[in-house]
This record gives C-alpha cells, structure tokens and sequence, in this order.
C-alpha cells in the first residue's frame, strides 16, 4: 500500500490549502489580490475542478497579510430551500461572526422589522459593519451558483449594484467590497438586467496550467509535465490527479520490487521455485492480464457520466482510446508510471 504522504503535494479537488498541497499560481493569482485592494467587485465565473476556491483561500490568506479582512460566504451552507429571510439573515449571520461584530444580529434585525429584506442587508452593511470595522472589508461568495434555484437573489445581485453606486455619496462605502464566485454566467444570475451589477464589474478568468507554471511550482521537470500535458492539456484537476497517480505507482511499485525480492531470498535457500499468482509479476516480468477496467475508475469524480453506480470522467481523446483497450486499475498506472520515468 503506498504511504498517503507521497501524494500529498498532488491535491486534486478541493481547496490545495486544506491539503497541503502544491499550488501552482496563474494570472489571476496576481489579478484578483489587485482588483481587492482597489475595491473593485469582482468575479471568478468557470467550470467546477478549475481551482476557484483554492484562489480564494489564496487571495484572502493575502489580503489579511495586508491588513484587508476577509469575510468568505459558502452559500451551499445555507441552502437553496431557504425563505430569503432566512437567506439574507444567513449571509449576514456568517458576515458577522467571521468580523466579530459586537451589534448582535439577532436583535437589530428584529428591531428593523419593518423593512425588506434587501432593505435591511444593506442597512446592516453600512449602519452596522463599516461603523464597526475601520479596515477594507472583501466579502467572498463561494457557490453563487447555488442561487440560480431561489427566485429572490436579484435584489441580493442589485445591493452589490446600489452599494458600489452609493460610493459617490457615503466614502465608507469603498471600503467594502464583493467577489462571486461559481459555475454560472451573469445573464443566468440576474433575472433583471436593469439591475444587473456585472456590468460595472471587473471579470477574473482561471486558464489552464501552462507548462512553465507546472515545472515551477509542481516542482517536476519539464519532461514530466510535457508527458502528463499530452493527456490532460493542462487542465488542474487532470493535472494533478495525473501526478498524484503516477506518485501512487511508483510507491506501489517500489513495494512490489521489495517484497517480490524477499520472497525470491527465501525460495532461493529452499532451492523453490518462486510463487506466481494471478495478477503478479512472473519470472520474465510480465504482468498477467487482469479483469478489464476504464482509466476513468482511476480518475472518479470528475465529470457527468456515470459508469456502473460510481462516477467516471470525461476524459480527453488519449485517455478515452487507451481507455477503451480494457486497462486494468493498475496498468494505466504502470504505464502512466512508466512514460513519467
């Protein structure tokens, strides 16, 4: 079994910090920090398993370098059944405790009972937070996709809209600032293009690893990465799940390689034969065939098909040939393992 720490540089999904793994920075590393600090809203709008929430997490660890609060907001914790006094009250419930306001929300949002809903998020924004908070203020919103199914977000996406207006009377206002992010485009989000904010915001686009990006930060040669490009043309998530494979084989090898040599000690001195059984190397190297199966059960989780119950991925046009030749779990790794080497 290979030691879980060897592929432990190599996250694939998820945010790389919560793993500890490499993480390789792009253009937008550099462009969405800038657009924060300028107070600018912003969005990162792409495919799933491209790296948003890793560029997140990136850019706020950046921003509290610089004295800038952060607020992040992951909308799939408060649901798309929510009542939009439950929603916009969840927003703010996570605004508040990751500031540590002293106003409780609870009350003053009973206080202001009389107002909407927008009404009262917009209040407790500028009557409340910048009142309380003298730093620049970037509210992250992760999965605003998750809204595309509540039929009241378009004044959420219209206060966005009225508070980067509001600027040129209320200077406070510029201190606070939003980022979207998710799998949407502007037109699906905002039912009213009267009040649309994407138009006066600053789009942030996540691009594939280019290979000068992988052999800096990956911290492998250009070789291996020109090998693992062929199949996965730089895409993040195939990028490294790829490399986390390959790193899965070689240790998984390496223990073969030892244990093979152990039992062929402890024949030789009975004068045996070594054992060979299914599945295992025979004495000229070969591997026996083993019972067919797709490289996409190596790679489950990425993708929309479904293959057996279990999640297979898309795979690009080399996988999807080699795949169909009935590699086995461990012969594409071998082989993967091999053109790595």
């Amino acid at each position: 079994m290979s030691n879980p720490e060897s592929t432990a540089p190599f996250v694939a999904g998820g945010t790389v910090q919560a793993g500890g793994g490499s993480y390789v920075e792009r253009p937008a590393d550099a462009i969405l920090p800038r657009l924060c600090r300028e107070g600018d809203f912003a969005y990162v709008f792409t495919p799933r398993q491209m790296g948003k929430s890793s560029l997140m997490i990136r850019t706020a660890e950046k921003l509290i370098e610089e004295d800038i609060k952060p607020v992040i907001i992951d909308l799939t914790e408060i649901g798309a059944s929510a009542t939009a006094d439950q929603w916009y009250r969840g927003v703010l419930e996570k605004l508040a405790d990751q500031l540590e306001l002293r106003t409780g929300l609870a009350e003053w949002w009973e206080r202001h009972g009389t107002l909407s809903v927008a009404q009262r998020f917009n209040r407790f924004l500028t009557d409340v937070v910048l009142l309380e908070i003298p730093e620049r203020i970037v509210v992250f919103v992760d999965e605003i996709d998750t809204t595309l199914r509540l039929d009241f977000t378009d004044d959420f996406f219209a206060s966005i809209r009225y508070l980067y207006n509001a600027r040129a009377t209320s200077k406070a206002l510029a201190r606070l600032s939003f980022v979207l992010l998710g799998v949407a485009s502007p037109g699906d989000l905002m039912k009213d293009p009267d009040r649309t904010p994407f138009n006066i915001g600053q789009r942030v686009d996540l691009d594939d690893f280019t290979e000068d990006e992988a052999v800096r930060d990956l911290g492998v040669d250009r070789d291996r990465v020109r090998v693992v490009f062929r199949y996965t043309s730089g895409h993040p998530y195939l990028t490294l799940r790829v490399f986390r494979i390959d790193l899965r084989a070689a240790a998984y090898l390496g223990h073969r390689s030892a244990h093979r040599e152990f039992v062929l000690r402890g024949t030789r001195r009975k004068g045996q034969q070594p054992p060979i059984r299914a599945g295992h190397a025979d004495d000229t190297g070969e591997r026996s065939r083993r019972s067919p199966s797709s490289l996409s059960r190596c790679l489950e989780g990425k993708g929309s098909s479904r293959q057996r119950g279990r999640s297979c991925i898309c795979l690009a046009a080399p996988f999807r040939n080699r795949a169909a030749r009935g590699w086995s779990v461990a012969g594409p790794e071998r082989d993967l393992s091999a053109g790595l080497r």
